[in-house]
């Protein structure tokens, strides 16, 4: 009986593959060129809402079909600095700003046009509205944009100011926070039309603190420790980063969202031990900013790093790049079949579960993609 049921359930996968075999032969002329031996530096399986890698299972394939829109090389790039501005990240935070006069000037060098806004992880105090740059002035004086004299003091003297000069719920929500922001878009004026959005995250700690995950953690803090950062702070949908990556695709359908995160990485003790015994006693792993960048493509860098330099290059490579890079929905079992638009043919390689295209685009162009994943 059991022999039977596996040639039933291969004959079903014998099946599944062979009609996704038919669609490939069908747009051979639109296949990408897949590159097998290159990986992803994470699992490049599919992640819970907690950042953990999942198990694609062992059930029958499923047929994913797919559309997106690969960003002309004029799309516009709309910055978001979300600052945890609580106590413990008063040094770290004025370390970003000190390089990210470096950052702004590498995408100065690839000719982006660029426009920065910052809001706060601290969702009570702001509800989502843009902090102004200290030394502007006017209905844009929360808008920095390319063209701007001394960036790089600008953005110093106002994270200085927001680090040293204001008060903070100690309530870090940096996923909110943006949620917020893009659900006032229309007063914020911080995301263009048909624009690349990349956020960028600094915390020492998760959404909530915790990030829903009060069990990761009580091996390393008392109960009252945690009731400390977790009472009257429940997880609620707009913290979560799979809800935030779903509302950005209804809200903004033309625009692509890629996240990066600078926390205290999963798995990474050295640094958390560094961040809870050296800062007020107190950090977090940031899974929910870690999953965030997994589901948008973006990278992760550590809090604990000397240098903020080589995690904001490292961005912005990840940002140039991601101008012609789509996010799988999941692992592939199967080959990849694309289809453009306008017919073209769009040569790529696979690096876990991101396509990186090849192409030079003068406007934005959708392409379809099908492939087969194992089911659950």
């Amino acid at each position: 009986m059991q022999n039977s049921k596996f040639h039933i359930h291969a004959k079903k996968i014998s099946v599944a593959l062979g009609l996704l075999a038919l669609l490939t032969f069908q747009n051979c002329a639109k296949v990408g060129v897949e590159d097998l031996s290159t990986s992803n530096a994470s699992t490049g399986l599919p992640v819970d809402d907690s950042g953990i890698p999942q198990d694609p299972g062992d059930g029958e394939p499923v047929l994913h079909q797919q559309k997106t829109i690969l960003k002309s090389d004029q799309s516009p790039l709309d910055i978001v600095l979300i600052i945890d501005n609580s106590g413990s990240m008063k040094p770290d935070s004025v370390s970003l700003a000190n390089k990210l006069g470096g950052f702004i000037d590498t995408l100065e060098d690839l000719s982006m046009d660029w426009q920065m806004c910052l809001i706060t992880s601290d969702l009570a105090a702001t509800n989502g509205k843009s902090h102004p740059w200290v030394g502007q002035s006017g209905a844009r004086a929360h808008i920095l944009a390319r063209g701007a004299s001394d960036v790089g003091s600008i953005i110093v003297n106002t994270v200085n100011n927001l680090a040293f000069n204001t008060t903070n719920s100690g309530d870090e929500r940096a996923i909110a926070s943006l949620r917020k922001h893009l659900d006032l878009r229309s007063t914020n004026n911080c995301y263009r039309t048909g624009s690349v959005v990349t956020s960028i995250v600094i915390s020492d700690e998760d959404e909530r603190s915790i990030g829903g995950n009060r069990d990761l953690y009580t091996a390393y803090y008392t109960s009252a420790k945690l009731d400390e950062q977790s009472k009257d702070k429940p997880m609620e949908a707009i913290d979560f980063a799979t809800n935030m990556n779903a509302a950005f695709k209804s809200a903004l359908p033309s625009n692509k969202l890629v996240s990066n995160s600078i926390v205290v990485q999963s798995g990474d003790m050295a640094c958390f031990d560094t961040q809870r015994f050296q800062k007020d006693s107190i950090a977090f792993w940031g899974k929910q900013y870690e999953a965030l960048s997994s589901l948008t493509g973006g990278a992760v860098g550590s809090i604990c790093a000397a240098d903020y330099g080589p995690v904001l290059s490292k961005f912005a490579s990840v940002i140039n790049k991601s101008y012609k890079a789509v996010q799988l929905e999941c692992n592939p079992i199967s080959a990849i079949t694309v289809q453009a638009a306008d017919g073209s043919q769009m040569s790529y390689t696979r690096s876990g579960m991101t396509l990186n295209f090849e192409t030079s685009l003068s406007q934005d162009l959708e392409i379809s993609i099908s492939y087969m994943c194992a089911g659950q």
